[in-house]
């Protein structure tokens, strides 16, 4: 589906707006909502009967302070009406050159798999590999205790990583 957005300076004069819904063929829409970091904030998604299907939500930092970094996020999706998911985004190191990052999602109440659990992304800090994901590691969320850890090597074709791929 492609959707062909108006320009947001022509649709919206004050700090947060939302551009018209876009909708495709099969008469599905889209509601993007922007805030006042003129970025995304919310993405709604409509059947073609005009009911709510699912939609995600990003709440930035209040853009009246200065920042030395790109903002942190937090994410709500919302896999229903009346579901709704918190997952919490930690970042270690700064935004823009991050050591890790990692996602924890505290509710299991939709599966069946417990413990809550945290996903963890760590990337590598030097040499070529800069900014490579180095492992991703799955724990719980309560113990911090590792269930699972997928390491990624990295080869190039030279020293300074031309055609980076995974081994």
């Amino acid at each position: 589906m492609t959707l062909q957005l108006p320009t947001l300076r022509s649709q919206c004069s004050q700090a947060s707006c939302s551009l018209p819904r876009q909708a495709s063929a099969a008469g599905t829409a889209s509601l993007f909502s922007y805030g006042d970091w003129g970025i995304v904030n919310q993405i709604a998604n409509y059947s073609a009967g005009n009911n709510l299907r699912n939609s995600v939500a990003y709440k930035y930092q209040d853009a009246s302070v200065a920042r030395t970094d790109s903002p942190p996020t937090h994410c709500k999706p919302t896999l229903t009406a009346s579901s709704h998911r918190v997952l919490t985004y930690a970042v270690t190191g700064t935004s823009s050159n991050p050591t890790s990052v990692s996602i924890t999602d505290p509710n299991t109440a939709s599966t069946s798999h417990s413990p809550a659990k945290k996903v963890v992304t760590n990337f590598n800090t030097t040499g070529w590999q800069n900014g490579l994901p180095s492992s991703v590691q799955v724990l719980d969320a309560a113990s911090n205790v590792v269930l699972r850890t997928t390491a990624t090597t990295w080869i190039a074709d030279d020293t300074i990583g031309t055609n980076a791929r995974q081994v």
